[in-house]
């Protein structure tokens, strides 16, 4: 039987773990078909990163002393892995104009749609999410025959079912990363730390020409001669007939480009970006017809549903 948290060393038990549930993933979407996801050691594919430490072999469980009293743990394992940092294009323009939950219901969508589009079946785990971003770590401890394939076939999946026209900008990096313990007694959570942590960010918001729909940018030493093919026309099976074709290249590589990462203008990256080809949402009007709407527009349009249903009660200004 698996052990639970209170069966970790006693190191642990001082302090008191913030982080939730298992998330757990569905089987891969039919439709991807450029390379089916790795399963790599899938018992070893734990829901969060907290499991993961309780699970395995830890490199370090101490109690150190921050030198003023202060009691901080050094609980970690390193791992050889690859992370992914996706972010929302243009969230600061989308939420200037809404309220704060219409806000908070854009970004759940994200979230929502990232995790269901891009990881159905893939062997991560989900590290935080930050905002309008979310970090993926990907690792052969985590299920993955090959942590940067699987990351980059879940950027590409992220990019290429984009029905809410989120655009979203995606950076990735791999290396030795520590799983570990971060905090105090008043509040402790698990997260990756590392350079390809810092690099992933960095890569996720480099600057990107503006007529794009979606972007993946990576080091330059971690693009491998076969990378592209990851990247290749998508495969379509007829329901009926059971012919095979194949649709138009929709990514294409830019060339290679001098580091502008702050503080670390020695990276190279590599921008693989996504045709512009944009997915624009619409509406259905009681006549039939279809309306252009937006992801703002939408999550309005919910809370008034929701405030008519009485299940919302806005807020009343209390200087009026």
């Amino acid at each position: 039987m698996a052990p639970q948290p209170s069966d970790v060393p006693t190191n642990a038990r001082m302090y008191s773990d913030s982080e939730g549930a298992t998330t757990r993933q569905p089987r891969a979407p039919k439709s991807c078909t450029a390379r089916a996801p790795s399963t790599g050691n899938a018992s070893a594919n734990p829901g969060t990163l907290r499991e993961f430490l309780a699970l395995g072999d830890l490199s370090v469980d101490e109690i150190l002393d921050d030198g003023g009293g202060q009691r901080f743990p050094l609980r970690a394992r390193e791992v050889e892995a690859t992370v992914l940092f996706a972010d929302m294009s243009g969230f600061t323009r989308r939420s200037r104009d809404i309220s704060p939950l219409a806000t908070l219901i854009i970004a759940n969508r994200f979230v929502a749609w990232l995790t269901g589009e891009g990881l159905r079946g893939v062997p991560c785990v989900i590290d935080k999410y930050i905002g309008d971003a979310m970090m993926v770590v990907f690792s052969g401890q985590f299920g993955s025959e090959d942590h940067l394939v699987d990351a980059l076939l879940a950027a590409r999946r992220f990019a290429e079912h984009d029905p809410l026209d989120l655009c979203p900008h995606m950076g990735l990096a791999s290396g030795r990363v520590a799983v570990g313990y971060i905090g105090t007694h008043k509040r402790l959570q698990c997260s990756v730390f590392g350079l390809p942590v810092t690099l992933a960010a960095r890569c996720a918001s480099y600057p990107i020409r503006a007529d794009h729909s979606a972007s993946i940018v990576l080091p330059a030493d971690l693009w491998r001669p076969q990378s592209m093919k990851l990247f290749g026309p998508t495969d379509y099976v007829h329901v009926t007939t059971g012919e095979r074709s194949q649709g138009l290249p929709m990514w294409r590589r830019l060339r290679r480009r001098p580091g502008r990462l702050k503080h670390l203008e020695e990276v190279d990256v590599i921008p693989v970006i996504k045709h512009p080809s944009r997915n624009y949402l619409q509406t259905v009007q009681p006549n039939g017809s279809l309306v252009p709407t937006s992801i703002e527009l939408e999550a309005e349009r919910t809370l008034k549903e929701l405030e008519r249903s009485g299940r919302y009660k806005r807020p009343v200004d209390s200087d009026s």
